[in-house]
């Protein structure tokens, strides 16, 4: 089952307007110190920390979209598994990977994303 809830539709659009390299317009959908881990890697603080990994990470391989496996809301809890699908720079290989994203939202803002 493929729950919706308001706090869900907010990472979808943040998701699109990132996807769409629309960086002002996602900003609205953080909060001032949102904090963004990958793994077991640095944290990264502030829209410009996401966005600095982000684009380190274009440098290497570019996101071509996800496919949705599960997502659910409990608690200002969201939590998103996705096939994530990437090209690699190098070769135009192509690379998916399993995810599952958290984000603790403070209401309609999110406050921390985890992948």
């Amino acid at each position: 089952m493929i729950e919706t809830s308001p706090q869900i539709a907010v990472v979808q659009e943040m998701e699109r307007l990132i996807g769409e390299g629309e960086w002002d317009a996602a900003n609205e959908h953080f909060t001032v110190d949102v904090t963004y881990t990958v793994g077991s890697g640095a944290t990264y603080t502030g829209v410009a920390g996401i966005r600095a990994y982000m684009d380190w990470q274009n440098g290497i391989v570019r996101w071509r979209g996800h496919t949705l496996r599960e997502q659910w809301n409990a608690d200002d809890v969201v939590v998103i598994q996705i096939d994530s699908h990437f090209v690699r720079q190098a070769d135009d290989r192509p690379v998916t990977v399993r995810c599952t994203d958290i984000y603790c939202m403070a209401g309609d803002n999110i406050r921390d994303w985890r992948v």
